[in-house]
């Protein structure tokens, strides 16, 4: 381990305003930066401001996916019918219409057809099992 090399623990100094090093070498690049960013480009104090701005652009993003009404009556009417969640997930003032809505659905559903079968005799012997075989040492 000796051989091992140590500058790459070590601080790295900030590059042109403020920038990190894996930025300047992404402008180098000519790539764009993640949008959520892993580290913050201040030297202290900034990694507590990286946070909340990430969690800033997170949360705006999961508004603008989930503030349609369409999807949102989506999501309730399929986390009601899924067993494992039910009413957990969905807002307490929409249980009641999510609810009425879901019967309402299943009562306009068609009835399913019923054919008549055709009646299936079953012999005595074929409904039961046949006897087992005795074990000896050389199934064993």
């Amino acid at each position: 381990m000796s051989s091992f090399d140590q500058s790459l623990l070590k601080d790295r100094p900030l590059g042109e305003s403020g920038l990190c090093c894996w930025t300047l070498k992404q402008k180098q690049m000519n790539t764009s930066a993640p949008s959520v960013q892993s580290q913050s480009p201040t030297a202290r104090g900034g990694r507590r401001r990286a946070h909340q701005n990430n969690k800033r652009k997170i949360m705006r993003y999961l508004d603008d996916k989930y503030s349609d009404p369409v999807k949102d009556e989506l999501l309730d009417m399929s986390s009601l019918v899924d067993p494992r969640f039910r009413t957990t997930y969905i807002d307490p003032d929409k249980v009641e219409p999510v609810q009425r809505r879901a019967v309402a659905e299943m009562m306009s559903l068609p009835a399913p057809a019923q054919q008549p079968g055709t009646a299936v005799q079953v012999r005595q012997e074929d409904a039961q099992p046949p006897p087992k075989k005795k074990m000896t040492l050389a199934t064993i």
